[in-house]
């Protein structure tokens, strides 16, 4: 009867260390770097717009970009 405490006790604290480790230690560290790439991504599409809103360049005679 003993032996089946001990085991029974052995097995929910694995379970709640299991648990807890990969709620700490797994989620946030991949949640933060998504949204970094996200950030990143976004500023960078935002910038592409901003340039291609702003073409004030000509085509010339000297060079292609005068």
């Amino acid at each position: 009867m003993i032996e089946f405490i001990f085991t029974l006790l052995s097995f929910l604290l694995i379970l709640i260390l299991g648990k807890w480790a990969k709620r700490v230690l797994y989620v946030h560290e991949h949640e933060e770097s998504i949204n970094n790439e996200l950030d990143t991504f976004n500023s960078n599409i935002q910038a592409i717009h901003q340039l291609e809103q702003k073409s004030d360049y000509t085509l010339g005679s000297g060079h292609i970009y005068e």
